[in-house]
This record gives structure tokens, C-alpha cells and sequence, in this order.
């Protein structure tokens, strides 16, 4: 006894169809991606513009840093001044503080500077000037107090301390103008990504509303079309039922027009229906004076609605 394999079973189609037109679907997904990628540019800009703010700031930082040393270096040597000129251990004060302070900010400078190769070498430069300073202040200085001023100001004739001044000072002008440079560089670079996101907003805001608007009418057009579909199924629907059972010609052609002329709004309408020789013969009309007139000629004339029809 042979089997027999089952029917197989019908694939259920869905209900309702899909949740959105396809090309209403199409638009709104386009506007959800714009407004991904408005999110990504518009982070990726703000995130540059936030690294260039930053290393903006870090370069002011190194440019008064730098400042701050020399003026240091210039205090030393105003103090030293002041005491070869007077004796008097007070005017070492400034001295005293600036050889105090000067190593943390060279320390300071190193790290500020330390993904900067150039820099880091400039830097070891002046810490090499700023401690022959530094050392040749102190020997003019100890040699105010064991030898007097006569020695001390000897020393101070040799112009090693100048010579070091003048070093330190070619080195501290090129560090500012690397710095400067950068500054520069920065804030351009700053400036373009405050640039770039402005464009990416207004850019990503106009095609965002016109993918908006797009989708709206695409939307519009497919309701008004569900719309006029479901007002033709209604009037077929609502036709099909004036047309059943049996009713004599007459009737039928009364029941058609009155249906179609409500459902038309219609004000004058008939119906003629084709004869063997060639004729049409009215079987129904409403709105129409000549009610008794039962046929025209064929061809109708075209300037006449029965004709066009025809």
C-alpha cells in the first residue's frame, strides 16, 4: 500500500502588506541615515575642533612658560646687579628666587615639550645657557664678598655673563618663534573645523528637510492613491449590488444612473446600448428634456457627449 505525501501548505501571505510604501520607506530610511551621519560628522568635527582648542592652549602654555624662565633668568641678573653694586645681601633676593624656581620650570618645559623634538632640543640648549648664567652670577657674586668690588666688576668685564645672556636670549627667540609658528598653524586649523561644522550642520540640515519634505510627498500621493482605490472598490462594491437579481432593462438602466449619478454627483447621464443595425438605443437616461426619444443615428456626431463616448 503506497503512501501518499501530504499537500503541501499554502504559504500565508501577509495581512495587512508592508508597514510603509516602499518608496515612502525608502525616504524615511534616507533621512534616518542623514541624521546618522549629521551625528557622526558633526561628533568627528566638534571632536577636532575640541583637540585644536586644546593644543592651542597647550602652545600659549609653552609661550608663557618660556617667557616666565627668561624673565627669571633676568631677575637673577638684575639681583646680581644690584648687590655688586650696593653689598647688600637684600638686593640678592630676586637672585635667590630665580635659582630656586629655575630648574622646576625647565623641568615644566620638558614636559609640555616633549612630543616636540625641536623643542626638546632647544630646550636642552638654554639649560645648558641658563646654568653657565646661572654659575657665572655666582661666581661675580662670591667674588663681591671675599675679594670686594674692584674683583667682582673685573669679572664681570670679561662678558662671559653677557656672552651666556646673549645665547639664552637667540634661544628663547627661536623657541617663541616655533611656537608661534605652531600657534598659528592651530588656530587655523581651529578655525577650519569650527568651518567644517557649520558646513556639516547647515549642509546636513537642508538635505535632511528636503528628504522630509520628499518623503511627505511621496506619503501624500500614495494615501491620496489608497484613497481613490478604495473610492472605486466602494463604487464597484455599491454598482455590482444596484445590478443584481432579475430586473427588467429599464429598471436596471433606472437603478445604474441613480446609483452612479449620486456616487458621481452627476447631473444629467444615460445609457444607450448598441442595436444590430447600427444604432444606439437609450434605455435609461436622467436629466434629459427628451425622454421619449429612444434612439440616435451612428456614428453620433462628436460635438455631442454621445459621441465622444462612443
Amino acid at each position: 500500500m503506497s503512501e501518499t505525501s501530504a499537500p503541501p501548505r499554502p504559504v500565508r501571505s501577509s495581512r495587512f502588506g508592508p508597514a510603509l510604501p516602499p518608496r515612502t520607506f525608502a525616504g524615511f530610511a534616507a533621512a534616518v541615515v542623514t541624521v546618522l551621519l549629521i551625528a557622526v560628522f558633526g561628533y568627528r568635527s566638534l571632536d577636532s575642533e575640541a583637540q585644536n582648542a586644546a593644543l592651542t592652549t597647550h602652545t600659549m602654555e609653552v609661550l608663557q612658560r618660556v617667557d616666565g624662565l627668561f624673565s627669571s633668568l633676568k631677575d637673577a641678573e638684575t639681583g646680581q646687579r644690584g648687590y655688586l653694586l650696593t653689598a647688600e645681601e637684600s638686593y640678592l633676593e630676586p637672585y635667590s628666587n630665580a635659582r630656586a624656581s629655575i630648574p622646576g620650570q625647565l623641568q615644566e618645559l620638558k614636559r609640555l615639550t616633549a612630543n616636540s623634538p625641536r623643542q626638546q632640543e632647544l630646550l636642552s640648549r638654554l639649560e645648558h645657557f641658563s646654568a653657565d648664567t646661572l654659575s657665572e652670577l655666582a661666581r661675580t657674586i662670591d667674588r663681591r664678598r671675599t675679594d670686594g668690588s674692584a674683583a667682582a666688576l673685573a669679572e664681570v668685564r670679561t662678558d662671559r655673563g653677557k656672552a651666556a645672556m646673549d645665547r639664552i636670549r637667540e634661544v628663547v627667540g627661536q623657541m617663541i618663534d616655533e611656537d608661534r609658528a605652531l600657534l598659528s598653524t592651530r588656530i587655523e586649523a581651529s578655525r577650519q573645523a569650527t568651518a567644517l561644522s557649520l558646513y556639516i550642520d547647515a549642509g546636513g540640515s537642508a538635505l535632511l528637510f528636503l528628504l522630509i519634505g520628499t518623503a511627505g510627498f511621496l506619503t501624500s500621493r500614495d494615501f491620496l492613491t489608497q484613497q481613490t482605490e478604495a473610492w472605486l472598490q466602494a463604487g464597484q462594491t455599491g454598482l455590482s449590488e444596484r445590478m443584481q437579481g432579475e430586473q427588467r432593462l429599464e429598471m436596471l438602466g433606472d437603478n445604474i444612473l441613480g446609483f452612479l449619478a449620486r456616487y458621481l454627483d452627476a447631473q444629467v447621464s444615460a445609457i444607450y446600448l448598441a442595436q444590430a443595425d447600427g444604432r444606439f438605443r437609450r434605455c435609461a437616461a436622467l436629466g434629459l428634456t427628451h425622454h421619449g426619444e429612444k434612439s440616435c443615428a451612428v456614428p453620433p456626431r462628436r460635438e455631442l457627449l454621445t459621441g465622444q463616448v462612443a
